[in-house]
């Protein structure tokens, strides 16, 4: 199976959340090929209002994630936190330490379980990553179920400073 499908970064790709407050939209917004590494940028809204912005660089085996924006509030990660990492196999395992909007920051992530995942959007067979995170803002552990061809497709996160959970409730590829 394609890695990159995990996370199907296509222009005018989206998908459509529900929350326990309502929807939100993630989107790809833009697409650019920089001195021959491939960018993109998506956005989350939740009723139409730009809540933010994050600029991802994906090569052969890795998405990077490189910055959030939060309105005027730009959160650089130093250096670039590789969110998805080949192979995407049960018992793959890595960390990234850095800083984030220059607060220290630990991620432990693994891919952890295979099932078959059922959302508002139907069911899918799914991968299950989990993040262990540490840093300034405190401890959190997030579950997320990524489907080959889709992207996530469920994501739940319980954490010092709030508790949350998206399902996917339709997928639009670009």
């Amino acid at each position: 199976m394609d890695f990159h499908a995990l996370f199907p970064l296509k222009e005018k790709s989206s998908w459509i959340y529900r929350t326990d407050r309502g929807f939100l939209s993630v989107a790809v917004t833009e697409c650019q090929v920089v001195a021959g590494k491939n960018f993109f940028v998506t956005e989350t809204r939740v009723d139409n209002e730009l809540l933010q912005r994050e600029k991802y660089l994906v090569d052969v085996d890795t998405f990077w994630l490189i910055s959030r924006n939060f309105g005027s509030k730009v959160l650089v990660y130093d250096p670039p936190n590789p969110i998805l990492v080949a192979p995407a196999e049960v018992g793959r395992i890595w960390e990234w330490k850095g800083t984030c909007g220059g607060q220290p920051l630990e991620l432990k992530f693994a891919f952890t379980d295979t099932d078959v995942i059922t959302v508002p959007a139907g069911r899918f067979p799914s991968l299950k990553m989990e993040i262990h995170e540490k840093g300034g803002q405190g401890e959190a552990h997030t579950e997320r179920w990524y489907s080959f061809g889709i992207g996530v497709v469920l994501e739940k996160s319980v954490s010092d400073l709030m508790n949350f959970e998206v399902a996917l409730e339709s997928y639009k590829p670009g």
